[in-house]
């Protein structure tokens, strides 16, 4: 089976803005960075498709695969004239990459919430304490993009940057939200990856080894390695595990199928290290789903 690779990297600015196609040139130079380093990943005879570079030749003999399944990527695949993925609407997407999603299930940091509206946050982080440094996440987002890190006293007593105040409000009015959570120091990043079949009568899920993922101070993503058996105590995996099973089921009831990912970490409250099962939920590839999932033999995955 010969694969046709669409990196759309930028998928979350898509499924935020579908109308909006304006990237910063960090921005463009970060995902050509990443999009070489999923390169590795190909196997012999696959193609990368790049919407800024000439379509090589392709066909029929070859099966489409986007990193997230958006309409610009399967216009690309299209375009290629390759096999199309079955795919979940774009609805669905949007839904299920939604932090919103993420933050319905009762796995949350301190006080951490999804909020809608200026009331909603101010409410939520008014009776916070002793948490002062806050992160604040646009409702889609991608390697650390749409985060501001703000302190919780200056956004009370009104002192503020302008240009946080400004990026608040403006997420209210065109992102559809904001995540707030305390700021913790994290320790060490963990990754479970999978796949939900398109199985109509049940979800046939595949889950992959558990990874650790290096990232920068924003969440950037840098590297990821397979985890050891020591880097993750007993208890704390099963909560993964369990958490990974309940985030299937749900993504499977909401319709979507394809690759998927849940991130968690460990923390250190006080001393104490802490374990947080669920950071992100993102349902498409990731950085580290080839390492997670590199095991699995592709005619599982496409059949």
């Amino acid at each position: 089976m010969r694969i046709a690779w669409v990196f759309n990297l930028d998928a979350d600015e898509e499924l935020a803005r579908p109308d909006s196609c304006s990237k910063s040139a960090g921005f463009l130079r970060r995902k050509a960075e990443m999009a070489d380093v999923l390169g590795a990943h190909v196997a012999p005879g696959d193609v990368v498709l790049d919407a800024d570079r000439a379509v090589p030749e392709t066909g029929s003999e070859f099966l489409g695969q986007a990193w997230c399944p958006t309409p610009s990527a399967l216009r690309l695949l299209r375009q290629a004239q390759v096999r199309l993925p079955a795919a979940p609407s774009f609805k669905i997407l949007q839904t299920v990459n939604h932090r919103s999603f993420a933050a319905t299930f009762s796995a949350s940091l301190p006080g951490a919430a999804f909020t809608r509206s200026i009331e909603e946050m101010r409410s939520c982080l008014e009776s916070k304490r002793p948490f002062d440094q806050w992160l604040c996440k646009r409702a889609h987002g991608f390697s650390g993009r749409g985060h501001r890190r703000i302190r919780r006293s200056e956004f009370l007593d009104g002192s503020l940057h302008v240009n946080e105040q400004t990026w608040i409000e403006r997420s209210f009015t065109e992102s559809d939200g904001l995540q707030v959570e305390p700021r913790v120091e994290r320790v060490e990043d963990f990754g479970l990856h999978g796949w939900i079949g398109s199985v109509d009568a049940g979800p046939r899920v595949l889950r992959g080894r558990l990874t650790v993922q290096q990232c920068d101070e924003w969440g950037r993503w840098i590297k990821t390695r397979p985890a050891r058996e020591d880097d993750l105590d007993a208890t704390a995996q099963h909560s993964l595990f369990d958490l990974f099973d309940r985030v299937a089921a749900r993504l499977h009831g909401e319709g979507y199928f394809g690759p998927f990912g849940i991130d968690a970490f460990t923390w250190k409250d006080s001393g104490e290290i802490r374990f947080h099962p669920l950071s992100e939920i993102n349902a498409r590839y990731s950085m580290g789903w080839f390492t997670g999932m590199g095991h699995v033999d592709r005619g599982e995955l496409f059949r």
